[in-house]
C-alpha cells in the first residue's frame, strides 16, 4: 500500500494529500457502522439502572418513533449516550459533535445539552440547584440558548423535560406542560 512521503504534516506535499483523500473517503463512509457498534457497545453493566445505556437508547429511540418523530430525531434519540464509555462527564458534548454534519442545528443542541437537562432530578441530592445543574450559586442556566431557538422553541425544550406530576414520579414526560396538573402519557426514564 502506498504511504505519504512527510513525517510532519507541513511537509506534505499535493501528492501525499491526494493519495490520502482516497482512504479519508472510505474512513468516513465507515461511520454509520462505527456509530451502531458504538450504540451496541452500551449493552454492558446497568451500573444500578433498570435498564441497560443500550435498552434505554432502543427505548429513547423507539418512543420517539411512536411520538411520530422524524428519522433525524430518532437517530439523535438512538445515538444520544453512545459517548457515555469514552466520555462520561462530556459526553453530551461529545454526541453533539458527532451529530453536527448529519443533523439540524435543534437536534444537535437537544443532544449536547441532555447530560444537563437530566440534572435536574438529581443536581438537589449532590448541592446543585435543582433548576441549573450547577454549583450552587454560579450563573450557568440549565437552557443554554439554542442558537436559531425561537421562544417558542426554548418554552418547548423546559416543558419536555418536566416531572410528570400524574405519576409523581421522577421519570421524564414529554408531554407534560408547565400549566398543566396531570398528563397521560408514559413517563420516560
Amino acid at each position: 500500500m502506498p504511504t505519504v512521503s512527510f513525517t510532519r504534516m507541513a511537509d506534505g506535499t499535493k501528492e501525499d494529500y491526494d493519495l490520502l483523500e482516497p482512504y479519508a473517503a472510505e474512513f468516513c463512509a465507515g461511520l454509520p457502522d462505527r456509530i451502531l457498534a458504538a450504540v451496541r457497545e452500551l449493552d454492558g453493566p446497568a451500573g444500578g439502572f433498570l435498564l441497560t445505556r443500550y435498552e434505554h437508547s432502543l427505548q429513547t429511540a423507539t418512543r420517539a418513533l411512536h411520538d411520530g418523530r422524524d428519522h433525524e430525531y430518532v437517530v439523535m434519540s438512538l445515538v444520544h449516550d453512545i459517548g457515555d464509555n469514552l466520555a462520561p462527564h462530556t459526553h453530551s458534548e461529545m454526541i453533539g459533535a458527532v451529530l453536527r454534519p448529519f443533523v439540524r442545528p435543534e437536534l444537535v443542541w437537544i443532544a449536547r445539552h441532555h447530560g444537563l437537562f437530566q440534572t435536574y432530578y438529581y443536581a438537589h441530592f449532590r448541592g446543585r440547584t435543582a433548576t441549573r445543574g450547577t454549583p450552587t450559586g454560579t450563573t450557568s442556566g440549565l437552557t443554554p440558548a439554542c442558537p436559531g431557538a425561537t421562544a417558542t422553541t426554548r418554552r418547548a425544550s423546559t416543558r419536555s423535560i418536566r416531572r410528570c406530576r400524574s405519576r409523581r414520579s421522577s421519570r421524564w414526560c414529554t408531554r407534560c406542560s408547565a400549566s398543566r396538573a396531570t398528563c397521560s402519557s408514559d413517563p420516560i426514564q
